[in-house]
């Protein structure tokens, strides 16, 4: 997908639509496919005000077709078309470049009914205005970050600007987006807040701040995991209960693997921890068909170890942890998407080096990726993206087609540098 038709989903995936509970989707009919979202998306193209006011009819074509991960059924439709002369929307009166314009038309669709369309990332066509992006990327979720930090008591304080570091930005896969600045700075005296007045020791303090932005705000800053700078208060220990995590895995497998099968409304619940076994716990969850494993040790934050299995009118194992910011990770699966997206081709490739390449064996599954858009400016009918993470870099690119092959390019730059080409194709089968 070209980055004008990117611009188009990111709008999908920015909290555009009212949450809804795992129930309420499993509750919605399934008969809004591909097929039907690309008639309502032709069908509201052809009966728009830019293409009815000189759009040509035998310019059209389809170019893709993406399904966006969201609980209700959302298809992004992209068309390319051209019209006879400049410009956008009814037209009528103005003087215009009599000069046959190339256009493409972002169509979102949600249970059949356009929601939202955008044509050339530029224009609004159903409020009839300048498109303005309602969500910003990582760059700008830094740059708020910051002005939050500096802006805060305890920075404000005795703050050294010089030691400002961001560390790392993570993107949760959420809707909206979320990001998590993770920024590192020191203090002159040792607290929090604005401790004027207060006994301070005169020793330089150094401090680690979570930044959580969604859609443009902060929404939850903590410092030293000890310290809530958005409420100036000490930061209440709130951990994800089990069932929680259990949940946030079953609509995390229904949602990417676009499959329908019955959640219990009630679960058998035991207790698998040896009696003789302190500092950790496993718990199993049953019903309706699903065994879930949960396992954590007893610590403050516990990152949960879930394995999935289940069996019914469609088999599957899953095998993945979700940590206390409610990211879900997964490992391993026996599923395979409808549509292999990007990030789905480099997992397949880094899991296929590193169990089937003897330098790469025994290094750990890396998490936490930072995503980065790498379409040269201009280029359309290419995609590129490139992941980073703990020593490794991941370029995914592929041509802009229904179900691309992807060209995956790792490198690796830990304890020894390796380097690895090859493709992944829609079956999951990797050429190397």
């Amino acid at each position: 997908m070209d980055k004008r038709a990117s611009l188009v989903l990111a709008l999908v995936i920015t909290g555009m639509f009212p949450a809804m509970t795992l129930n309420a989707w499993l509750n919605r009919p399934a008969e809004y496919t591909e097929q039907g979202a690309i008639d309502a998306a032709l069908f509201y193209l052809k009966t728009s005000p830019t293409f009815k006011h000189d759009g040509i009819l035998e310019s059209i074509n389809v170019t893709g077709a993406y399904r966006a991960r969201t609980p209700i059924p959302t298809w992004l439709v992209v068309v390319e078309f051209d019209c006879a002369n400049s410009g956008y929307g009814d037209r009528t009166g103005q003087i215009l470049l009599e000069v046959e314009t190339h256009h493409e038309i972002g169509v979102i669709v949600e249970e059949g009914v356009v929601i939202q369309a955008a044509i050339d990332g530029e224009w609004d066509e159903m409020a009839q205005e300048p498109l303005e992006s309602g969500d910003p990327d990582s760059d700008s979720a830094e740059e708020i970050a910051l002005e939050f930090l500096r802006n805060g008591a305890t920075f404000k304080f005795d703050g050294i600007e010089a030691t400002i570091e961001v560390e790392e930005i993570r993107i949760l896969e959420s809707y909206p987006v979320q990001y998590i600045v993770i920024i590192r700075f020191d203090s002159r005296h040792a607290g929090y807040g604005d401790r004027t007045g207060q006994i301070l020791a005169q020793v330089i303090t150094p401090h680690s701040a979570w930044v959580k932005v969604v859609n443009g705000e902060v929404v939850s800053a903590v410092l030293d995991n000890t310290w809530d700078e958005l409420n100036q208060k000490d930061k209440q220990s709130e951990l994800i209960p089990i069932e929680q995590a259990r949940d946030l895995v079953i609509q995390y497998i229904l949602e990417k693997y676009d499959i329908t099968v019955p959640v219990p409304e009630a679960w058998t619940f035991a207790i698998l921890t040896p009696e003789d076994l302190v500092g950790a716990s496993t718990q199993q969850f049953v019903g309706g068909g699903w065994e879930m494993n949960i396992s954590f040790p007893a610590v403050i934050t516990p990152i949960y170890a879930i394995s999935v299995s289940y069996t019914g009118e469609t088999d599957f194992t899953w095998e993945g942890t979700v940590d206390q910011l409610c990211s879900v990770r997964e490992i391993s699966t026996s599923l395979r998407p409808e549509i292999l997206m990007p990030e789905d081709a480099r997992d397949i490739a880094v899991e296929y080096i590193i169990k089937n390449i003897e330098a790469m064996r025994g290094v750990e599954i890396p998490s936490g990726w930072i995503a980065e858009e790498t379409t040269p400016s201009g280029l359309f009918g290419f995609s590129s993206r490139r992941y980073m993470c703990e020593g490794w870099t991941v370029n995914v690119s592929s041509p802009v087609v229904w179900k691309p092959t992807y060209q995956v390019e790792i490198e690796y730059t830990g304890e020894f540098t390796y380097s690895w080409e090859g493709t992944v194709d829609q079956s999951g089968s990797i050429t190397e």
